[in-house]
Parts: structure tokens; sequence; C-alpha cells
């Protein structure tokens, strides 16, 4: 699916759709699929993180961590949610300084050593293809910034939304107000005017 995927075709919706439906529950059909793909991927994303930060030590796959359906397991691997947590090597963060990591140290006393600690000896860095790595990262980076921008939007769009239905309600409401008023008025006239023929009849007499 994802070699041949289109966001915006329904084709595309149809084949997630037949896909997913095969390994669920949950069964959805297109529309509902597209609806809610992206805060599905989002809560699939949160549970990845939570387990690779709590377990990142122990050396096992995230979804080794937890009870994945098959289903969920087809949509991590559809959206490379495991591939966008890992670091990109032999990088670090922005503004920070490069820091070996911490270890814990027990409570029982250390015998001191009579010698200095030797550095231990560089280990030799596995040879990548820049090139091709920066392009990966760069596209990466790209379709990431462009989900970003993406779920802004839908997000808007359902508060927009929302702000339009309160509108209609509100002109709902108004309109049922104008028409009571109307109904009021007509019955004003009918009494006034049924008091002014008595008034003309008792006049008569």
């Amino acid at each position: 699916i994802v070699a041949r995927r289109s966001l915006g075709t329904a084709k595309y919706w149809n084949a997630v759709a037949n896909e997913l439906n095969a390994l669920g529950p949950p069964i959805h059909n297109r529309n509902e699929w597209k609806e809610i793909w992206y805060d599905y991927c989002d809560t699939l994303k949160d549970q990845l993180v939570d387990n690779y930060v709590k377990n990142k030590d122990t050396g096992k796959y995230p979804w080794d961590l937890t009870n994945f359906t098959p289903l969920e397991k087809r949509v991590i691997d559809m959206m490379c949610l495991v591939k966008s947590l890992q670091p990109i090597p032999n990088t670090r963060a922005w503004g920070l300084p490069h820091m070996s990591p911490v270890k814990l140290v027990s409570n029982e006393v250390q015998p001191q050593l009579s010698q200095p600690p030797v550095p231990p000896e560089p280990q030799p860095q596995p040879e990548m293809d820049t090139t091709v790595g920066c392009v990966r990262n760069r596209r990466h980076r790209y379709r990431s910034l462009a989900e970003l921008q993406l779920l802004e939007l839908r997000k808007l769009a359902k508060v927009n939304r929302k702000l339009y239905l309160l509108k209609q309600k509100e002109l709902k409401v108004k309109n049922k107000q104008l028409l009571l008023m109307k109904q009021r008025l007509k019955m004003d006239i009918e009494i006034a005017q049924k008091r002014l023929e008595w008034d003309r009849e008792m006049a008569e007499v």
C-alpha cells in the first residue's frame, strides 16, 4: 500500500480499508478510516514512544514490549512509526554538548585502583553512504513537516466546523424566536380588531 500511496485518492483508501478490515477489529469503511487515520496513528506512536523511553536499554524491539494487535502492527509498518523513533546515527541534539551515557553506581564501596584507568580505544565507525543518508533524512523531515501541517489543517477544519454548527444552532433559535414574535403580534392584532368590533356593536345599541 505504501509504495502506491496517494492519500487523496479513493483507490488508496479502498485498499487500506480492505487490508486493515481483514485484520480487524476495528472495522471501518473507506471514509471512516480516512477520517480517523491520523488520530489513530498518533495514538500508536504515543504508545511506541512510551515503550521506547521506558525500555530503550533492554535491547528489545518496541512492539515486542506491548500487546499490539495484528491490525496495529500493520499500521505501524505502513507508516514506518518505529523508524521515526530511531535517532539518526552520529548526530546529537542542537544546543546540547555531547555527553557519555550515565551509568548507575551501586552503594557498595569500590576498591581504589592503583593505576589510572586506561581510556578505551576508539571504535571504528561503520561506513555509510552520506549522500543517500542525507537524502533519506531530508525526505523523512519533509514528510514529517507535511504531516504536521496536514494535522494542523485538519484540527483547524474541525474547529471551523464546530463554529459553523454553533452559528447554525443560534440562527435556528433566532428564527424560532422571530416566528413566535410574529405569531404573538398576529394574535394581538386579532384581539384588537375584536375589541374594536365589540365597541362598535355596543355603541350602536
